[in-house]
């Protein structure tokens, strides 16, 4: 899990759940040795989204980026994800 505030509510709750987290932002995922593992990465990115999506098509070419802000773009992932059948718990 990947944020940007060291004493993020969510990234404690993460960490006590015993997920590998980093306050760091995209260049702290980048640099976690979970990286090499993922395949998909959820955004709700905020401000310089295109430069942090493109540090990480450029570290990972195949990498699957969904935008989870809300607009006309969170409903082309929906539909995506729906088309997979695809489950998210």
């Amino acid at each position: 899990m990947v944020g940007i505030d060291p004493q993020s509510d969510g990234l404690a709750r993460a960490r006590r759940m015993g997920v590998a987290t980093t306050h760091e932002g995209v260049i702290g995922l980048m640099n976690m040795p979970e990286f090499a593992d993922i395949d998909i990465v959820l955004m709700r990115p905020r401000g310089r989204a295109c430069e942090k999506r493109c540090r990480l098509r450029e570290a990972k070419p195949d990498i699957r980026l969904i935008d989870l802000t809300p607009a006309p773009s969170a409903l082309t992932a929906c539909r995506w994800l729906t088309s997979r059948r695809t489950s998210i718990n």
